[in-house]
């Protein structure tokens, strides 16, 4: 990371420059491919035996290419549910109550197109243990807004680095910037690999930090819009999301 310039990219997994870049990269492909114009849904998903205690600095292991990740998108593309697309990724958060560190949860983001409630709710039950937490599996449907799109989509991909401070269990809490000391944790936790090495697709491919469809969506497209989606319109400089406001 302390070599990553311009010129040459470090592609490193921890490198904040480098993973903002791949979600730019990620953000310029969906507008560029209109997949904003489907509908979506944004899961969060919590899974038993992922929370790792304050103080433990051993790497959580395998990132996305995680048995149960694998587990999920293997079932995923046996329902064959045609103009099926996943993005997203494996995250983790440093989480304080009233200032005492509570743990660093492991948990998925994924954005989901091509699949009902129902379908999602199926896939990840039938192959991911849940959480004892309040809320172990959220399904929303993302708002028909590029706002709202694009809001969602760049939450699943972010930067890993964050805290999540709250004032009695059970708040939401606020996302904040971690200290050196969390920081380090988090680092320690996430452990050595490559920018795409949190990152989950399914009906997408990214190669040296280039994203290309594999799934034929012109049965999830508006038939208005179906005709554009493999249009490339002329790329226009994005800017770089800022952090998560929830």
């Amino acid at each position: 990371m302390r070599n990553c310039t311009e010129a040459e990219r470090c592609r490193g997994g921890l490198c904040p420059r480098c993973i903002r870049q791949l979600r730019v990269n990620l953000l310029d492909f969906l507008e560029s491919e209109r997949l904003h114009l489907l509908c979506w849904h944004f899961v969060t998903i919590r899974v038993e035996g992922w929370k790792v205690e304050p103080g433990n600095l051993e790497p959580f292991g395998r990132l996305h290419d995680h048995p149960y990740i694998y587990n999920l998108m293997t079932k995923f593309r046996r329902m064959k549910l045609p103009g099926l697309v996943v993005f997203g990724s494996i995250e983790t958060v440093y989480n304080t109550v009233a200032n005492i560190p509570t743990g660093k949860p492991f948990h998925l983001h994924l954005m989901v197109s091509g699949a009902s409630e129902v379908k999602i709710d199926t896939a990840v039950k039938a192959t991911i243990p849940l959480s004892d937490d309040i809320v172990p599996l959220d399904i929303r449907p993302v708002s028909p807004t590029d706002a709202d799109f694009f809001e969602a989509a760049s939450y699943a991909f972010k930067q890993p680095l964050l805290k999540r401070s709250k004032i009695r269990e059970g708040d939401r809490g606020a996302l904040q910037r971690p200290n050196a000391a969390e920081r380090c944790e988090l680092i320690s936790n996430l452990g050595m690999h490559g920018w795409q090495g949190r990152l989950i697709l399914l009906g997408i491919r990214c190669d040296n930090g280039q994203f290309r469809l594999t799934a034929d969506l012109s049965t999830t497209a508006r038939r208005a819009d179906s005709a554009r989606l493999r249009k490339q319109p002329n790329r226009r400089e994005r800017q770089v999301p800022g952090w998560p406001s929830s």
